[in-house]
């Protein structure tokens, strides 16, 4: 069972960590892997109260993801302070909030679950994982106030582009360790 729900967590990381939009669809929807990581999260669930936590706020990502699957992306240039605008950043600052709340919540069940194998390596390398989980993260909220400086701002898209990519396949590669290590 525990092999069975880091595998689920695993693919649904590659949904949620990797973004590849074609006419504003998005090819790989959040919404899938949160949908993945429900079915992770349930599979765990007696193996750490974090599970429980995580699920729970994974559903609030769930129903936030839905209207993501459309990118109705406005350019910087064109923007204008809107109601509907408001609300789009207040739903995103919460998008975000809960995100890292799950996500938390699940590096901290892997912990959990290492700490009982006495697995102190595993231990340790969740909290690595949850940590550039969070540096991330901050790079993409970060990348606002880049957005405003002519040359160093695409670089700096490039940079965070690249290590989104690294860090998805870090974390992948690392529930796939998990689902052996901690089975």
């Amino acid at each position: 069972m525990r092999k069975n729900g880091f595998e689920w967590l695993f693919w649904g990381f590659l949904f949620v960590m990797l973004g590849f939009s074609i006419n504003n669809f998005d090819i790989l929807p959040d919404i899938v892997g949160y949908i993945l990581f429900a079915v992770g999260f349930s599979k765990l669930s007696n193996e750490s109260s974090f599970f429980l936590k995580a699920g729970k706020y994974n559903i609030v990502l769930i129903i936030l993801s839905i209207p993501r699957i459309f990118n109705s992306s406005i350019p910087i240039t064109n923007f204008t302070f809107t109601t509907s605008a408001l609300i789009s950043m207040i739903l995103f600052i919460v998008y975000i909030i809960f995100n890292l709340l799950t996500i938390y919540n699940l590096f901290q069940g892997i912990q959990d679950m290492a700490r009982q194998k006495e697995n102190r390596f595993l231990e340790l390398e969740a909290g690595e994982k949850w940590s550039q989980y969070l540096f991330l993260q901050i790079g993409f909220a970060l990348a606002f106030i880049f957005v405003f400086i002519p040359l160093l701002g695409p670089i700096y898209f490039i940079f965070i582009f690249i290590a989104s990519i690294v860090i998805a396949i870090m974390v992948m590669r690392f529930m796939s360790k998990c689902s052996y290590e901690l089975n």
